[in-house]
């Protein structure tokens, strides 16, 4: 089976119409990022760590099925990185923002703020240097602690599906829940009901 029909299995059925159909097209591109998940990157040039948002995002047409990753920075530019996923490449694509290289791209700047005592991007409550520190080590310490037990998860399902394909279809992938305006609402799980308003309708009231 390929990886593109277990991951329309938690597709709306207009993504595996597309699919399907030849001339069919299904997208779903997200249109803020107040449920992103957020990474840092390090810009050499300012020497100083950015913060971004990531929303997932898919297209389905004629045997395709892309996932796109669109990230946003804090003056709200948005730029999209995507991959078909039964690209050969999709291996690598996906596993630079998986869970365990977003926690690992904050390490850098908690070490930062350990050694100068400058949490410039205002992630701690503390503002006494000792304080300060005592913080930025003890998420240090938890952020490890998470990629270990992450990892520890993901072990004896990758013995169980060598190939990866369970691992990625059910273990990471990203579900679209059809809210009951009709939209749909990206979320990593199923919500405690069905009944939900999407945040593009709440902020309209």
């Amino acid at each position: 089976m390929r990886l593109s029909e277990l991951y329309l299995l938690d597709l709306p059925s207009e993504a595996t119409l597309a699919f399907r159909v030849q001339g069919a097209v299904w997208e779903f591109t997200p249109q803020c990022c107040e449920s992103g998940t957020a990474y840092l990157s390090y810009d050499s040039d300012t020497q100083r760590y950015n913060r971004y948002f990531i929303e997932h995002g898919w297209r389905a047409e004629y045997h395709v099925l892309e996932h796109a990753v669109w990230s946003v920075d804090s003056d709200g530019d948005w730029e999209a990185d995507s991959c078909s996923v039964d690209d050969p490449l999709y291996e690598a694509f996906i596993l630079t923002y998986e869970y365990p290289a977003i926690m690992a791209s904050w390490g850098g700047y908690y070490e930062h703020v350990i050694k100068t005592k400058d949490d410039y991007l205002g992630e701690f409550f503390a503002t006494d240097p000792v304080a300060l520190r005592k913080a930025a080590k003890k998420a240090l310490r938890q952020m490890k602690k998470d990629i270990q037990v992450d990892q520890d998860v993901r072990k004896p399902r990758l013995l169980q599906d060598p190939n990866g394909l369970i691992h990625h279809a059910t273990y990471n992938r990203i579900h679209l829940w059809r809210t009951a305006c009709g939209h749909y609402f990206p979320n990593e799980h199923k919500p405690e009901s069905s009944v939900i308003s999407c945040l593009a309708c709440l902020g309209s009231l």
